[in-house]
């Protein structure tokens, strides 16, 4: 059994890999759900990209990984940033449908990023099943 660090300092004891990967897609859902939130405010494409990196430091929290390098999941923080940069700042321009559209993308690839960063922390995971 390892204790970890929750969301908002709350301590979480882990006991399983499962319950690792449910905490950890709890997190990737909550962020998932902010971005759809504000995605449809102009600008918001460029901090909803930044706030990636928090959600690769909340899963490896949630799997008991302490050392990882950024390097190592920069692909897909990278085409995340791309990805909502390009497609919400374009859509920026098209009123309320744009707008809805551009919320619908940010939270599209927010969840998938957080997907592959789940996947990856997984794997490194000292937990077990």
């Amino acid at each position: 059994m390892a204790l970890i660090q929750g969301c908002n300092t709350e301590e979480i004891t882990m006991t399983t890999l499962g319950e690792a990967e449910a905490m950890a897609r709890r997190r990737v859902n909550a962020w998932t759900a902010g971005a759809v939130a504000i995605g449809w405010v102009p600008g918001s494409m460029f901090a909803l990209a930044a706030a990636d990196v928090e959600i690769c430091r909340e899963v490896a929290d949630c799997f008991g990984v302490k050392h990882w390098s950024a390097e190592a999941v920069s692909t897909a923080v990278g085409a995340s940033v791309v990805g909502k940069v390009v497609a919400g700042e374009a859509l920026s321009f098209v009123p309320v449908l744009g707008w809805a559209i551009k919320s619908a993308v940010a939270g599209g690839i927010t969840k998938a990023v957080g997907e592959a960063i789940i996947e990856y922390f997984r794997s490194r995971s000292p937990y077990q099943n």
